[in-house]
């Protein structure tokens, strides 16, 4: 973990740390949660060493990087919930610890719930990124 690393690094390696610790929550991170992890992290051009070093210490990111815009805060709550639903099972820990990881991405308290409860639903019904964007962005108008 470098320490002269940009905003965009740190925020996709909080990122992906948001993720492990929602795939261990239920205590095992299995391997469907792993290639999501790798595929994620990979997806957002971290390295492989990175992403390694990140599933075998989650707690070597050490600041919780916020991104700036909301799009970016909601793609991330879409791929922690996708982490919540991959082994197929939903369990409370995992809802617990994806509620939070929405709380610190700065969402209002009064709509974490439902942006959390949205999301799963949605991406259990395997609707699009673009339709669940909207439907958050809707959610967030309300509060």
């Amino acid at each position: 973990m470098g320490f002269f690393e940009s905003r965009t690094t740190k925020e996709k390696k909080s990122h992906l740390k948001n993720l492990v610790d929602i795939a261990g929550a239920d205590g095992n991170i299995d391997v469907k949660e792993r290639n999501l992890i790798r595929n994620i992290g990979m997806k957002m051009g971290l390295q492989e060493t990175d992403i390694l070093c990140i599933l075998s210490d989650p707690a070597s990111v050490k600041k919780n990087v916020v991104p700036r815009t909301l799009d970016k805060r909601l793609s991330n709550l879409i791929d922690l919930t996708a982490m919540v639903i991959i082994d197929g099972r939903v369990t409370e820990d995992e809802k617990t610890c994806c509620k939070e990881a929405a709380t610190s991405m700065d969402f209002p308290p009064g709509a974490v719930n439902p942006l959390v409860e949205t999301t799963i639903s949605m991406v259990r019904s395997y609707k699009s990124d673009d339709e669940i964007l909207t439907t958050l962005k809707s959610i967030l108008d309300r509060h």
